[in-house]
């Protein structure tokens, strides 16, 4: 029996790799794109709950502004945040019950990025969670 191979021709491979050529970055492009997307969103996240749990723990009877900022600390720092603020309006000893406690919780993205935050401008995710002082 003959055996048969199949040939491509010089012309059909070079179309195949330009092809690979203009694909390939835009493929790469996505790719990252997609990892620093989820990375935002779960700093976005892990700064929401930070904010709630300040302001959770603002809200109690007794609690003061070290504690309160302590407890939104600890989440931050169990999601691995870095360089983060917490801060309270009004100033919990000046809080009487029924008053609206407001935490908010500001994390620069340049630090906290996974690749190419360090590329971008001083931008910061804020989160702002109230509560009622009990």
């Amino acid at each position: 029996m003959f055996k048969t191979t199949l040939v491509q021709p010089a012309k059909r491979r070079g179309q195949l790799l330009i092809e690979f050529a203009v694909c390939i970055p835009a493929l790469v492009l996505l790719v990252f794109g997609a990892i620093e997307f989820s990375g935002y969103v779960s700093l976005s996240d892990s700064a929401n709950m930070a904010g709630l749990e300040g302001a959770r723990a603002a809200s109690l009877v007794a609690a003061t502004e070290q504690e309160a900022r302590q407890a939104a600390e600890q989440i931050l720092q169990a999601h691995g945040v870095k360089q983060f603020q917490v801060s309270f309006s009004p100033p919990l000893e000046s809080a009487d019950r029924g008053d609206t406690i407001e935490c908010f919780v500001e994390v620069p993205i340049r630090d906290n990025s996974r690749l190419l935050g360090r590329l971008s401008s001083d931008r910061q995710i804020v989160s702002q969670a109230f509560m009622v002082k009990q």
